[in-house]
């Protein structure tokens, strides 16, 4: 059992913990009052003598403040000129009105969720804001082919020259281009075909070439000569070689008998000239003849009317050093460069597969 006076003394905490919960909500209610009177009155009114250094002169520093530890509360016009053009509107509606806007926020509104949530740039207003639309999904383009299937669709270079090709008339030229029909001691158009020959059968038919672009008729009717030399030469150096074409251009053809419509566009005409052993000894030229035939078909098979045929004369013109030389007269001097060029690239599409086919079936044999 304890004294009465314990139980008085043990009772004494309480009635101190009583009492501070009474301050508490006299405090509360001071507050809230204090609350009150800030949205009744101006807050210059309200408190006249608080130091200007912390409100400023019209409470905008107040302002600032709440803006400051509140990032969703939107300030959408400068605060000076909202203070001195509305002086009339009392600082706490202004917090009130910023209050409710944070409360009335567009969540279907992907630039007002962004200018809530930065609040240090200054609030532009929504008019000037452009509005991006998504733009319609372009239709699937067709899918691109791999690397390495476009580079099989080009044949590997043979590792072997297969093919010789050279000019014994290297002056002979086209009139349309040159405004003449040969260039004396100079590399006239149709060098020009042959290097275009060379480069479709290596860069699309995967055909390695020899050529030479050697200047043979400064002295003309050494020509031949010199030019055997040349063909000795590079079948010596190649000794795969398959086929070898000599490239010329016909004389004497009007205009219209020296073009021919290829899909449309105006080409100069390809004939093939074969030597016989008319003149001299020469056993084997009808191997070149029958070959000569075979391309003629395969040229006019591809393209109708490209080839103009084969015609056989009494010179040998040096086929007699190989079974499948062949002297090519691509157009003639009323032809332009470009006309007799385009043709001989079409020429290097019927040769590529022909020649991989002679070359294969002598590589079995």
């Amino acid at each position: 059992m304890y004294p009465a006076s314990y139980y008085y003394r043990r009772r004494l905490p309480g009635r101190s913990r009583g009492k501070g919960l009474i301050i508490c909500l006299i405090v509360f209610l001071i507050f809230s009052t204090g609350i009150g009177l800030l949205k009744l009155n101006n807050i210059q009114q309200a408190i006249p003598k608080f130091p200007l250094l912390i409100l400023g002169q019209k409470g905008e520093n107040a302002l600032n403040l709440m803006c400051s530890a509140m990032p969703l509360l939107p300030v959408s016009i400068e605060l000076n000129d909202e203070l001195n053009n509305q002086s009339s509107i009392q600082l706490a509606d202004i917090l009130v009105l910023r209050l409710s806007r944070v409360f009335r926020l567009d969540r279907q509104s992907p630039i007002a969720l962004l200018e809530k949530e930065l609040p240090v740039p200054v609030e532009v207003e929504s008019s000037s804001v452009p509005v991006m639309k998504a733009a319609p999904a372009p239709p699937n383009p067709p899918s691109p082919e791999p690397e390495e299937s476009r580079q099989a669709q080009v044949p590997t270079l043979s590792e072997e020259c297969l093919i010789a090709v050279y000019n014994t008339h290297t002056g002979e030229t086209y009139a349309l281009t040159d405004g003449m029909d040969r260039l004396q001691g100079k590399k006239g158009g149709v060098v020009q075909a042959a290097a275009a020959l060379e480069e479709e059968l290596e860069k699309k038919m995967g055909i390695r070439v020899a050529r030479s672009d050697a200047i043979n008729d400064d002295v003309y009717q050494y020509s031949y000569a010199k030019s055997k030399a040349v063909l000795e030469k590079l079948l010596e150096e190649n000794p795969q070689i398959v086929a070898a074409f000599d490239v010329h251009r016909d004389a004497g053809k009007s205009r219209e008998e020296s073009i021919v419509n290829i899909d449309g566009e105006i080409l100069a005409p390809i004939l093939i000239i074969v030597g016989s052993d008319a003149r001299a000894e020469f056993p084997g030229w009808q191997n070149n003849y029958q070959f000569a035939k075979k391309l003629a078909s395969e040229i006019n098979k591809q393209y109708p009317g490209l080839c103009l045929g084969v015609m056989v004369k009494d010179g040998r013109y040096n086929q007699f050093l190989h079974p499948r030389a062949l002297l090519l007269e691509i157009g003639s001097v009323s032809n332009s460069t470009e006309e007799a060029v385009h043709s001989a690239r079409l020429l290097g599409k019927v040769l590529g597969p022909l020649i991989r086919e002679i070359y294969e079936n002598k590589q079995s044999e």
